[in-house]
């Protein structure tokens, strides 16, 4: 009767060998019944389908505001997909560019950025709307998304009342 001692190791390395590839080696060693060590490996990959996706938010502090008040903004742009966004740039028609958090967010990750408007009496009567566009890279493509904010002014009437006259007296019925 024959007697084969086999010691077998299987080692697995897994990596991402591109941002859309994953690539999976495996290698197993082992002592045969003459002795001889003996090894092989064996290399697969699967490529993996990414979506880039993602949602703006863009948030005002309050719905109405006074003239001579700061309107506060909050954006928050989530990354919803399963690629890594790039290059992220905010800009506001109102506010200008926006500094977000980040300008790279993975999958389930997200950016935030915040800024401050004057609300003035020009602004009047209201409702003051501004947008916000948000572009980026992911998945080998450029993304834009859209989002805005919506605010009414609360008038603060002040009525002075001055009444001159062009005569130092005057007598009734005259």
């Amino acid at each position: 009767m024959r007697y084969m001692f086999l010691l077998i190791a299987l080692f697995a390395i897994i990596g991402i060998a591109t941002a859309a590839e994953l690539k999976n080696t495996v290698t197993a060693s082992a002592v045969d019944g003459s002795g001889a060590n003996v090894s092989s490996s064996a290399d697969a990959a699967i490529i993996i389908n990414e979506t880039a996706s993602g949602i703006l938010l863009k948030d005002v502090e309050k719905m109405v505001y006074k003239p001579g008040e700061m309107a506060n903004y909050t954006f928050r742009l989530s990354n919803t997909g399963t690629a890594k966004l790039t290059g992220i740039k905010v800009v506001d028609d109102l506010l200008g560019p926006i500094t977000m958090s980040t300008s790279e967010v993975g999958p389930g990750e997200f950016a935030e950025g915040f800024a401050q408007m004057k609300v003035t009496e020009d602004m009047l009567p209201g409702p003051v709307i501004n947008y916000a566009v948000a572009t980026m890279q992911g998945a080998g493509q450029t993304i834009t998304l859209n989002a805005s904010a919506v605010f009414e002014i609360e008038a603060i009437p002040e009525i002075l009342i001055t009444k001159l006259t062009d005569v130092s007296s005057a007598d009734i019925g005259k």
